[in-house]
């Protein structure tokens, strides 16, 4: 996907720290909840369903329940997609 359409900053540094199994958080997942939290409570005061953001909330929540919060990052939302289809960065 580098290079192409979908390329973006994001992207090129967030998999190049999953291919090195880097999980040291840039934005640690216990701010991220801090920010989703408030999106959604200002959301519902609004009436405005935002179904994807409750999702990330809620994937990010299996994280906080694995005692993550502190020492991973945004990008550990990869570590929810291993755990929930047993694959794994190790099998690239």
């Amino acid at each position: 996907m580098q290079g192409g359409a979908a390329d973006s900053f994001m992207l090129q540094y967030v998999s190049s720290r999953l291919l090195a199994q880097n999980m040291a958080p840039g934005f640690k997942i216990s701010l991220e909840q801090k920010d989703l939290r408030n999106a959604l409570q200002t959301a519902d005061e609004a009436k405005t369903p935002l179904p994807a953001l409750a999702l990330v909330h809620q994937l990010f929540m299996s994280r906080e329940a694995a005692d993550k919060a502190e020492t991973e990052g945004n990008h550990a939302l990869f570590r929810v997609y291993e755990d929930l289809s047993k694959f794994t960065m190790s099998k690239i």
